[in-house]
Formats: C-alpha cells, sequence, structure tokens
C-alpha cells in the first residue's frame, strides 16, 4: 500500500509540475491521504507485540554442559595473556635473569 500510495503521489506531483492549477493541488491533497493512511497502518502493523523478539534462555542442563567449555577457554585466555606479558618482559629487557 506504502509503495502504491507513493507512486500514484509522485503521479500527482508530476502532473503538478507540469501545471500548478488549483485542480492538480487538490489532487495531489487527496493523494497524500492514502499515503498517510498507509504508513500508519505500516506502523501499527510493525508495533504489534507478536513481533517482538523474545530473549534466549538457556537451561541449566545446558549451563552446566557449557561449563567446562568455559572453564577451558578461560584459563587458555589467561594463560595467553601471562604469555604476552612474559614476552613483552623480554623484549623490554632481555638480559633480566628473573
Amino acid at each position: 500500500e506504502v509503495a502504491n500510495s507513493t507512486a500514484n503521489l509522485v503521479k500527482t506531483i508530476k502532473a503538478l509540475d507540469g501545471d500548478f492549477s488549483e485542480d492538480n493541488r487538490n489532487k495531489c491533497r487527496i493523494a497524500t491521504a492514502p499515503l498517510i493512511e498507509a504508513v500508519e497502518n505500516l506502523t501499527a502493523f510493525a508495533s504489534n507485540p507478536e513481533f517482538v523478539s523474545i530473549p534466549a534462555q538457556i537451561s541449566s542442563e545446558g549451563s552446566q554442559a557449557q561449563e567446562p567449555i568455559l572453564v577451558s577457554a578461560k584459563t587458555m585466555l589467561e594463560s595467553s595473556s601471562f604469555l604476552i606479558r612474559t614476552a613483552r618482559s623480554l623484549a623490554i629487557n632481555p638480559k633480566d635473569p628473573p
């Protein structure tokens, strides 16, 4: 409806551009009403609570099943961080015995 109403309005605007008469101005005014109504209908449709997203939830069993993977990933990231700190320290002072 929005596309058709817009196309009709564009046609009347082109006619008004070619002949700036009171009749063509009135046709433009009349052509805007269906477009406004179509946009309002689209807004009402899109605002319908039926289309609201539902946040994802994970069950306690799923959370427990993920725990070993998450702990391993956290350990790997901490180890990588320590490795980078050590490499940085060695790069800054390569002769530091500790």
